[in-house]
């Protein structure tokens, strides 16, 4: 809901005109209502603890003790307790009928009290227009409930004027005009605060909105970022290091090894006959083939082992903390687990072999790539020797 319709808001009650909206603004402010009741019910504890004492001190002779004291202080005393329910439990005053409930509750005790001042008309009148100011300003309700408890909370008082007062006209006339003055721009300012509440959270609402689509943008965008550098970095066939990320991990993997003083090992391996693949079977085969490979090396190597495919059907394993025998046993079991793959094709099943060169990173190798030419040099004599098999290349220093 963000069109101008959606967010419209009634001039009469000065709430969205959309039902839901205006549920979910209740919803949205709830405990901030809940705070604003809990301090106006503190507010209103300190007003009748001050009543109770003036009463005390100005009516104790005549109407004893308990009844100028006592009663403000009861009403004190539900203060402090609506006061603590606000807080604690914010969404039974969210719909309102929680504070008006409240706010009729104060009413009454105050034309209970104005009773035992019955003499001092001034004095209340000028209560009675604090409290229709506070209902409209101060305390957090509905703009309708706020109107209708402080209209009627009028009407009962200017009846008790009638009955108890007796006031002349003019007086009489002065008292209503205030009232009704009270009322008026009371209600005229509580509707604004109203309007302007409601069009404060519908900005935030859709800031909120628009923050959280650019946070999920973004989000996005990082995820598409990753995804290209994986990309970038990976081989599509394979799903294995292409050759720059796998010379680029492989070189420091190459310089820490010489700085601890660690065996690192680097093993070749290129399918035999690989051109007959895809002469014989076709390109789809011998993608197929590669994905193959490619699968059986990320299941057979360790967690710190680094593979890619370096072109074509030539794949390169680098092996930390790996000596050459353990790099050998290693070879030797990737091999024969390749003669075991078989792939389907028209003309039969196909199977797969491959020639292995072994090299241990000596300290002769100024860089990776020394060792991986020495490896690579030890695949080429396995193929000279008949393929499928395993050869290791001599150390730098012996040539």
């Amino acid at each position: 809901m963000n069109t101008k319709k959606d967010l419209a808001i009634s001039t009469i009650n000065a709430e969205f005109i959309h039902p839901q909206l205006e549920k979910n603004y209740r919803q949205g402010v709830m405990n901030q209502t809940g705070h604003h009741t809990t301090f106006s019910l503190l507010f209103t504890s300190l007003y009748f603890t001050a009543l109770a004492t003036y009463n005390f001190i100005s009516l104790s002779p005549q109407y004893g003790f308990f009844v100028p004291l006592g009663f403000p202080l009861a009403v004190v005393i539900l203060s402090l307790v609506f006061a603590g329910v606000s807080l604690l439990h914010p969404s039974l005053f969210s719909n309102g009928w929680g504070i008006t409930i409240i706010e009729a509750a104060g009413f009454a005790s105050f034309f209970l009290t104005a009773l035992l001042h019955s003499t001092e008309l001034t004095i209340n009148c000028m209560n009675m227009i604090f409290m229709i100011m506070a209902v409209y300003l101060f305390i957090p309700n509905r703009f309708i409930m706020a109107i209708c408890t402080s209209a009627l909370a009028s009407l009962v008082f200017a009846f008790m004027i009638i009955t108890n007062y007796k006031p002349v006209l003019p007086d009489l006339i002065a008292i209503y005009f205030m009232m009704i003055s009270a009322n008026i721009f009371g209600g005229i300012s509580a509707n604004r605060i109203n309007v302007m509440r409601r069009l404060e959270w519908s900005s935030l609402a859709a800031q909120k909105k628009n923050n959280s689509q650019l946070m999920q943008e973004i989000a996005i965008r990082r995820q598409l970022e990753e995804r290209l550098r994986q990309l970038a970095r990976s081989d599509a066939l394979s799903d294995l290091n292409n050759r720059s990320a796998f010379l680029d991990l492989a070189q420091k993997e190459f310089q820490r090894a010489r700085r601890y003083d660690e065996p690192l090992s680097l093993m070749i391996l290129d399918v035999d006959f690989f051109k007959r693949i895809n002469d014989n079977y076709g390109h789809a085969t011998g993608d197929e083939t590669i994905r193959n490979i490619g699968q059986l090396l990320k299941n057979s190597i360790r967690n710190i082992d680094i593979a890619g495919r370096l072109g074509g059907e030539e794949f390169v394993i680098l092996l930390p903390h790996a000596t050459i025998e353990h790099s050998y046993e290693v070879a030797e079991r990737f091999r024969q687990a390749l003669t075991e793959i078989h792939i389907d094709t028209p003309q039969g099943p196909l199977r797969l072999t491959a020639s292995i060169g072994l090299a241990l990173c000596s300290k002769e190798d100024h860089s990776i790539e020394a060792t991986l030419s020495r490896a690579d040099k030890a695949m080429y004599t396995a193929k000279k020797s008949g393929r499928n098999q395993v050869k290791v290349a001599p150390p730098n220093n012996s040539g």
